[in-house]
Order: structure tokens, then sequence, then C-alpha cells
């Protein structure tokens, strides 16, 4: 039983390093260049081990897409998790920007899907959905904060939420592009002149 589940815990970490390793070549080259063989070599292995794990690339890609979008989940989940207030909501906003490697990593990556995703196709359905449940996170944690007192309770949570969706998506590109104009305390300084417009 216990090499059974040696096993299984094996081949599991095994496909964590195929959704890391393809996470890695999204981000470096783009997911036009993600092949199987790309993929393959930045793991140090055969496209047969791939294949192991993953179906096909699709369905790789599939994973990656989806664990990207856990990644923001689990992260706003540790957040709500505690008796929250605007300055840790700045915090946790802060440490979702590209300023580490893994940072970086994930919205090279993320972008890279977004790209692909302009149009009708599946992975176009996927943003939209993965947007809108965005926006509807968003507009409930104004409506508590609002509850709380920590900003004004005549804001538009729904507008507000959109609002700062768009100011994260534009930071994080620029970030990206220009590093050195937008550092991290100036990221925290946009972030608080944002919200200061509806704090009480």
């Amino acid at each position: 039983m216990r090499a059974a589940s040696r096993t299984v815990a094996d081949g599991q970490d095994r496909r964590a390093e195929v959704v890391a390793a393809t996470r890695r070549v999204i981000a470096r080259d783009g997911l036009d260049k993600a092949s199987m063989r790309a993929i393959a070599q930045e793991l140090g292995c055969t496209t047969g081990v791939l294949t192991h794990y993953f179906r096909d690339k699709e369905a790789m890609l599939d994973v990656v897409l989806a664990e990207i979008v856990a990644g923001v989940d689990n992260r706003r989940q540790r957040l709500l998790s505690g008796d929250y207030g605007l300055a840790d909501v700045i915090d946790y906003l802060c440490d979702t920007l590209p300023n580490s490697d893994d940072q970086i990593e994930w919205w090279k990556a993320w972008l890279a899907f977004t790209s692909a995703s302009f149009g009708a196709g599946r992975r176009g359905s996927t943003h939209t959905r993965f947007y809108d449940q965005l926006r509807r996170n968003w507009e409930s944690s104004f409506r508590e904060l609002a509850a709380r007192g920590e900003i004004r309770s005549d804001i538009d949570p729904a507008l507000e939420g959109d609002s700062l969706l768009a100011l994260l998506d534009g930071m994080g590109v620029q970030i990206l592009i220009s590093p050195d104009k937008l550092p991290p305390n100036r990221q925290r300084a946009l972030l608080t002149r944002h919200f200061s417009s509806i704090t009480s």
C-alpha cells in the first residue's frame, strides 16, 4: 500500500512538473511556440512522457489555464479568510502584480492565453467566464467593504469592480513593459490613490 501511494504521489509530482514546464515555455516563447517537442525539451524528457499524462497539447494547455485561474481564486480566498480591510486588499493587489519571478511568469502566460482568446473560440469563452467571475467577486468585496465602513456606502460596487479590473490589467501590462517606470512603491501609490476616491 505504501509503495502504491508513493507511486501515485510520484505521478502527481511528475504531472505538476509537466504543467510547470508548459507554463514556462508559454511565458517565455508564447502560446504558438509551446509545442510538445518544445515542452519536452524544457523538461528534459521525451514527448512520450508528456502523452503519458496528457492526451495532447490542447489538454495540457487547458490544465495550465485552469491552474492559472485557480491561482487567482486561491490567493483571493486567503484574503477573504480573515477579517480583511482596505489595507489588506491593497497588499493583496500588490502581491498579484508582476514583481516576483513567479508572478512575471504567471502574467506572461496569462497574457499569451488572453491574446489567443480573441474571437469566438473555446478559449475566448473561458476568458469571458473568468472575468465575469472576477467582476462578481470584486462586486461582493466592495459591498462588504462598504458595509464595514472601509469605503463609502454610496458607491456602485459593480462599477468599482470594473474599474479595479481595468486598472490592474493596465498596471500588469505596463509593469512587464517598463518595470523601471512603475516600481512597487509607485504601484502601491497608484492603488492607494485609486481607492482614496471611495474611502469614507
